[in-house]
């Protein structure tokens, strides 16, 4: 008896350092995505007894970006795509909240990339808000902006934008106007 346990101990130390020793750097913590899958859970459980919808329905879809006119009425080629502008008003964000500037971070959050005068105090808070969303603190070590894509709700359109903060993906949604930016899911 005293072999079977002994062997036993063995196979489960090894397997616990298979396991402990053999993930990547880049790899989510277990804690991170358990709070994932909790996150999406209760989501699912909150929607799970609401009513059935009536009157006219309008799904959330994606669309492919435009191709570029050629008639001499278009705009300049210089002009910036959505795309491009959500990536580099997400890629400011991040680079800001990265370098502890909290107020500017805030104010690109809550406005976007031009010269805004509006209220820093209420982006800031409101910047803090969208951090806890998604249990994210004051720092982030490394970001990434991946890809983008069209997203059309009924009259309002955005960018969604593609990130990975500290090696976890997260998905935001950039307004076309100058509205703050919201996690997609």
């Amino acid at each position: 008896m005293k072999r079977v346990a002994g062997v036993f101990a063995v196979v489960v130390l090894v397997v616990w350092a298979k396991v402990h020793f053999s993930a990547k750097a880049g790899d989510p913590s277990m804690e991170q995505m358990a709070e994932k899958f909790g996150r999406t859970a209760r989501e699912r459980l909150a929607h799970k007894n609401d009513p059935a919808p009536k009157g006219l329905q309008i799904q959330e879809s994606s669309t492919a970006a435009p191709a570029p006119t050629t008639s001499d009425n278009a705009a300049p080629q210089s002009e910036a795509s959505a795309e491009d502008k959500a990536k580099a008003r997400v890629a400011a964000m991040l680079n800001a909240w990265k370098n502890h500037s909290k107020l500017v971070a805030g104010a690109i959050w809550a406005q976007g990339l031009q010269e805004a005068a509006g209220n820093l105090a209420a982006s800031t808070e409101g910047f803090e808000r969208f951090r806890q969303e998604k249990s994210l603190g004051d720092n982030i070590g490394a970001f990434e902006v991946l890809s983008t894509y069209r997203r059309l709700n009924g009259q309002e359109q955005y960018t969604a934008v593609d990130v990975t903060l500290d090696g976890v993906m997260f998905h935001m949604g950039v307004p076309d106007t100058s509205t703050p930016i919201f996690w997609t899911f």
